[in-house]
């Protein structure tokens, strides 16, 4: 879950057309940006800021990953709360701001 971005202002990222909580620290808007997030920090929430399409579930005994479509943007997600996720249905996620990881393009990223 490592993608290209832009800071589009204090604490927010764009990427392919979808904006995200995250801490951009002084990073000004406009800066050319690449973000992460681990699949597990993705978080399956009926009251979840983003709608996301199920485009394929693997099922991992008490974990499954779920391959994600929110927009554009294409995500891994691993949880132990996707019992009903097929194919095809939509969910909500949340990506909590504290588990996605900026750094600028063409930088070091951060350990």
């Amino acid at each position: 879950n490592t993608h290209p971005g832009a800071v589009a202002g204090s604490g927010l990222i764009r990427a392919r057309g979808l904006e995200l909580a995250a801490r951009t620290g002084d990073l000004p808007p406009g800066s050319e940006v690449t973000w992460a997030v681990r699949p597990e920090s993705i978080v399956l929430d009926a009251a979840g800021p983003h709608e996301a399409e199920v485009v394929d579930v693997v099922r991992l005994g008490a974990m499954s990953e779920l391959i994600l479509r929110l927009g554009e943007l294409e995500l891994t997600a691993r949880t132990s709360d996707a019992l009903e996720a097929e194919p095809a249905s939509r969910l909500r996620v949340e990506i909590p701001a504290e588990a996605i990881t900026v750094w600028p393009t063409g930088g070091r990223r951060p350990t």
